[in-house]
């Protein structure tokens, strides 16, 4: 939550395994990773490609409408 702002990133397995956060074929990945919402600044360039991915698998909840109840349906199918 930042300034009354709130919303969801919604990651499938598939994506995180792809994204070398979960471990693979006995590959070791990251096991963790920093999220950012769009409303954030980030501050290098590492922080601006992960949230230019990222991006895609938020929701922001702030303010209850039907585009995001679809786009919250939409990526948990």
């Amino acid at each position: 939550v930042q300034d009354k702002k709130i919303g969801l990133f919604i990651f499938s397995k598939k994506l995180l395994i792809d994204k070398d956060v979960f471990s693979k074929a006995k590959k070791g990945g990251k096991r963790a990773i920093r999220v950012y919402s769009p409303w954030d600044k980030v501050s290098n360039p590492q922080a601006a490609f992960s949230q230019e991915w990222q991006t895609d698998y938020f929701v922001d909840i702030t303010f209850e409408n039907k585009a995001n109840i679809l786009r919250l349906k939409s990526l948990y199918s």
